[in-house]
C-alpha cells in the first residue's frame, strides 16, 4: 500500500478502477487457462511472482530481472533444504543451514542484490511451508516463475504501452 491508502500509488477514478480489475481478472483467467493446458504443477508461483513484482518492485522492468533471479535462488534454496537431509542426513542439514546462513548473511549485508534480494526471502519463506514441503518440485517452480514473469511481464508492459497511447490521446484532443 502507498501513503494514501492505495495500491498503486496513486488514486483513481472509478472506472479506471473498473477497468484495471477487468485487466486483473482476464490476466488471472488466462493464466489459469495457461496453467491447466501445460499441466503446470506449481501455477501458483506463477501468481506469487507477479504478487510480488506488482506490488514490492511496483512491475518496474529495471526489477523484473533481479525479481526472477530472487525468485529462483528462493526456490533453489527451498529445494535444497528438503533435499540435502533427505538424501545425505545430517551432513546434508549442516551444508543446506551453512548454505542458507550465508544466503541471510548477504542479505542482511546487501551483497549480491540481483540474485539475493528480498523475492528470494520470499520464495524460499512459502516454498518451505509445510504444506508445499515435498509436494512441489523444483523443475515444476521454475518453470511456472519463468513463465509468470514472461507471461505477466508482457501483459504489464502491453497494459503501459495502452494507457500511455490514450495519455497521448487525451492530450492531443
Amino acid at each position: 500500500m502507498s501513503q494514501d491508502g492505495t495500491a498503486f500509488g496513486a488514486r483513481m477514478s472509478l472506472a479506471a478502477g473498473v477497468q484495471l480489475l477487468v485487466f486483473i481478472a482476464v490476466a488471472a483467467a488466462g493464466w489459469e487457462g495457461l496453467a491447466m493446458v501445460l499441466h503446470m504443477k506449481a501455477g501458483f508461483t506463477g501468481f506469487l511472482f507477479l504478487w510480488y513484482w506488482a506490488t514490492v518492485e511496483k512491475a518496474a522492468f529495471d526489477r523484473l530481472l533481479a525479481s526472477v533471479l530472487g525468485a529462483g535462488l528462493g526456490a533453489a534454496l527451498a529445494w535444497m533444504l528438503l533435499y540435502l537431509p533427505t538424501a545425505f542426513g545430517g551432513a546434508g542439514l549442516i551444508v543446506a543451514l551453512a548454505v542458507l546462513s550465508g544466503v541471510v548473511l548477504m542479505m542482511i549485508m546487501g551483497q549480491a542484490p540481483l540474485i539475493v534480494n528480498n523475492a528470494s526471502m520470499l520464495f524460499l519463506t512459502v516454498l518451505t511451508a509445510p504444506p508445499l514441503l515435498g509436494v512441489v518440485q523444483a523443475g515444476a517452480v521454475d518453470a511456472a516463475i519463468l513463465l509468470g514473469a514472461l507471461y505477466f511481464g508482457g501483459l504489464v508492459y502491453l497494459a503501459k504501452l495502452y494507457t500511455q497511447s490514450r495519455a497521448r490521446a487525451r492530450a492531443v484532443a
